[in-house]
């Protein structure tokens, strides 16, 4: 039981820090398209 507790409590980790990652390339996304965005219509 406590062996499943732990892989438990490793894969929420995991999927916390694949979040983060998400996040943060979603992110750059958006700044990326607003960049070309804004060379386009200059």
């Amino acid at each position: 039981m406590a062996i499943i507790m732990r892989s438990n409590k490793k894969a929420k980790r995991v999927s916390f820090a694949l979040n983060d990652e998400t996040q943060n390339l979603e992110m750059e996304n958006k700044n990326l398209a607003q960049q070309i965005f804004l060379k386009i219509s200059s």
